[in-house]
């Protein structure tokens, strides 16, 4: 049975739909409960009987306002009091609300790494130091300027890697083609 929660949803958007479960009707006391969980912080919400004998969940744009954007794991669970049964398990993803932003930056983490990488090689060159720290993903790398060149180029593989996908994604190939003339 697929439940009708949304793949992704939008922090700062009013949340609402409902869920048919035949054999966990409101009208019979059955409440269903949404807990989605990642790292970020744990987002619950509860059905209202709808008056159809489906479960309405409405959740107010001031509430999902403060959900964190990301990744969830979610789980549907209906309960009467007495007894709870776990309906479903899945995914879906917060999305950012644009209206609370006032830029944007469409890079991908690893291009964002490989440009803080390419800052630092920049930084070393005009410094007198031997050494440069690069700070990414909630930790600090210290790089010498061999090292440092070797991390640039890893992370430009990896931004080819993501370059290509995309472009495979949108139809155009991968890029990578060898063209051979043959007499």
């Amino acid at each position: 049975m697929a439940l009708n929660i949304p793949n992704t949803l939008t922090a700062g958007d009013t949340l609402e739909f409902t869920d048919s479960l035949p054999d966990y009707l409101p009208v019979d006391s059955w409440v269903l409960t949404y807990t989605l969980i990642n790292s970020a912080g744990k987002i619950a919400f509860s059905s209202t009987d709808n008056g159809d004998e489906t479960h309405l969940l409405s959740v107010a744009m001031g509430t999902t306002d403060g959900w964190s954007v990301g990744e969830y794991k979610y789980q549907a669970t209906v309960s009467d009091g007495t007894d709870r049964h776990t309906i479903e398990t899945g995914t879906v993803e917060v999305l950012e609300d644009f209206s609370s932003e006032t830029t944007y930056d469409s890079r991908t983490p690893a291009k964002k790494y490989l440009d803080t990488l390419i800052a630092a090689r920049q930084s070393l060159a005009e410094s007198s130091a031997g050494v440069v720290s690069v700070s990414h993903n909630n930790r600090s790398v210290s790089y010498d300027a061999a090292a440092l060149q070797a991390a640039i180029e890893k992370a430009r593989m990896e931004v080819a890697r993501e370059d290509q996908a995309e472009n495979i994604a949108k139809g155009l190939g991968a890029g990578n083609r060898i063209l051979v003339r043959l007499k």
